[in-house]
């Protein structure tokens, strides 16, 4: 394997699981909307987003935000350089780099960059990243409505 497939340990699964479960739950309790694509599962989707953090993380050395407070929107980590960083996660292997409309639309909602994570737990991969310019200049319509998106070539590659 290389450096940006990951397999999480059983101890990162459980953990991703009660952070993703509070997150949906405290979400759901405070009527914040699910605006997420694919999987009508609100639970799965961010039990499998924590996954996707909790790689990225590990890859890169950051630490993850434990809290599972009322959330909407914001960022997953601040690199070293103080950049704002938005992982989105998917289980489809060949998925798309996909954000919702209402990121661009509110300043502090939107990160710096957005970068892609595939798999299935426990093992995923880091697909590559893109500037928030660049993502908010493509729409793409999935069968849900209109999103910002990029396909994984269009991505910046890890080295």
């Amino acid at each position: 394997m290389d450096k940006y497939t990951i397999t999480l340990t059983d101890g990162e699964v459980a953990l991703a699981g009660v952070i993703g479960s509070m997150r949906a739950g405290m979400n759901r309790m405070s009527n914040v909307q699910n605006t997420r694509f694919g999987t009508s599962d609100v639970y799965h989707n961010d039990i499998l987003g924590v996954c996707g953090e909790i790689a990225y993380g590990r890859c890169f050395n950051l630490y993850l935000d434990l809290t599972f407070n009322t959330r909407s929107g914001g960022h997953d980590f601040i690199s070293n350089q103080g950049r704002t960083i938005d992982i989105k996660t998917t289980h489809h292997d060949g998925g798309k780099l996909v954000v919702p409309i209402w990121k661009n639309e509110e300043e502090e909602k939107r990160s710096d960059i957005y970068v892609l994570v595939t798999g299935k737990i426990p093992t995923f991969k880091i697909r590559g990243w893109a500037p928030a310019e660049q993502v908010f200049g493509n729409t793409m319509d999935l069968g849900h409505g209109p999103c910002y998106g990029l396909e994984q070539n269009q991505l910046t590659k890890f080295v």
